[in-house]
């Protein structure tokens, strides 16, 4: 598991650096209001991912990794068909919908039509991201987290940097080059696992209902997510406008990044975990589970102090010149990485534990919570900081929230959690 764990973190690592460069070339390329765009872009995609999604990213990695103790070509056959197909057949859906109604989406995603011709980069991405998500759930379902982790690195990492450096004309041809640049490389992905590692007559009705079954569940909590991180830049814009929304969602990116500490920790936890859940193993995961809060809690805090003292130096250097506004609203946003880490570390595993949906009843309530803050500011012409705030309490509901949830791994905690907590049935 430490060399998975090192292999997970070094992309990560990697990735952060080429997400930190990517914002930097995107402002040195198309100024301030490229920048905002591309920011923007971001912040759309991850509201969309959800809804396309149908949860199939997590149901893959669960349903292969729970049984990887006993796997078979046949039932990694099963699962990887049935989790393709449906996937191909929302994202195609979406794209088609977001190309027909262009003109709609822009103003609504933008509040201004003249944004249309951003509308095919975001479809076109949606639709590459949708297929990495089918091949990354299919190689940690796998327990193939080096191979996973270099694919991570090619895809988000490397062609991102490509593609921006190679089509620099327009926020619009960066992203349109991006999107035809990953679907190059999964159709190869693709093809290889069809011809060479599954059966292609493996595919039956039960396996995608137990897919859909588990994986949908979590569409609510993944698409909360979305709009939770989404809604402060899109207040920010009707009420300040969309520069001073990319801001906002440069700020809100700063936390994901600084996330990104718990993705490898995601990578590899989540499947061990099914995989000890497949075997019975209860008493490790708890174990598991006591090592995590210690490491989750000391990164959180020095996450914290480390923006809070050094963010008009980072962002300076990242960014090229110093935005004042940028920096306070970093600031803002780095109360909240504590409560943010905990969420982050204990998801993964609550959803391994866990078949009711459990992240998405938190997620629920952290974004009502935020929405009745933030409402009352955008009624009486309030302003981004103010927004922010709100957005800030909310993730501290939601950390609150998870160690209840993991509590209830212990036996401990309200009755809800402890009761009704059906795993998978070995089939």
């Amino acid at each position: 598991m430490r060399q998975d764990y090192f292999f997970s973190l070094s992309s990560e690592v990697i990735t952060l650096f080429s997400t930190l460069f990517l914002f930097r070339l995107a402002k040195h390329l198309w100024g301030t209001e490229g920048f905002a765009e591309y920011a923007l872009t971001r912040r759309i995609l991850s509201l969309i991912i959800p809804i396309v999604f149908v949860g199939l990213g997590i149901s893959l990695k669960r349903y292969l990794a729970y049984h990887q103790a006993r796997i078979e070509i046949t039932t990694r056959s099963r699962y990887f068909l049935s989790g393709l197909v449906i996937m191909l057949f929302t994202s195609i859906s979406a794209f088609i919908i977001l190309i027909i109604f262009d003109d709609t989406f822009s103003l609504l995603f933008f509040d201004n039509p003249n944004y249309q011709p951003l509308i095919l980069p975001i479809a076109i991405n949606l639709l590459a991201l949708s297929l990495h998500a089918v091949i990354q759930g299919y190689l940690i379902g796998m327990l193939r987290i080096r191979l996973a982790s270099l694919w991570q690195v090619l895809t988000i990492g490397f062609l991102p940097i490509a593609a921006f450096g190679l089509f620099s004309y327009s926020v619009e041809k960066g992203l349109l080059a991006l999107g035809a640049f990953m679907l190059i490389f999964e159709i190869g992905i693709i093809s290889h696992i069809l011809l060479y590692e599954i059966q292609l007559h493996a595919m039956d009705r039960q396996t995608t209902q137990e897919l859909l079954g588990y994986g949908i569940g979590r569409v609510p909590g993944t698409f909360f997510f979305g709009v939770l991180f989404a809604l402060p830049a899109t207040f920010s814009s009707h009420a300040q406008g969309v520069e001073i929304a990319g801001q906002v969602a440069f700020a809100i990116s700063v936390l994901n990044i600084l996330g990104t500490a718990f993705a490898p920790v995601s990578n590899v936890i989540f499947p061990y975990s099914s995989e000890l859940l497949g075997k019975g193993e209860i008493k490790r995961l708890r174990k598991l589970l006591i090592k995590l809060m210690i490491f989750v809690l000391a990164v959180g805090i020095a996450g914290t102090l480390f923006l809070e003292l050094f963010a008009d130096q980072v962002l300076q250097f990242y960014l090229g010149e110093r935005l004042e506004e940028t920096i306070l609203f970093v600031r803002i946003i780095a109360i909240a990485f504590p409560p943010y880490s905990i969420y982050l570390a204990l998801r993964d595993v609550l959803d391994a534990y866990y078949y009711r949906p459990v992240n998405s009843i938190n997620l629920g309530a952290a974004l009502l919570i935020y929405l009745c803050l933030s409402m009352p500011v955008i009624l009486f012409d309030g302003n981004s900081y103010q927004i922010l705030s709100a957005f800030v309490a909310s993730l501290f509901v939601l950390g609150i929230l998870s160690i209840v949830a993991g509590i209830g791994i212990f036996g401990l905690g309200p009755i809800w959690w402890r009761v009704n907590k059906r795993h998978l049935q070995d089939k």
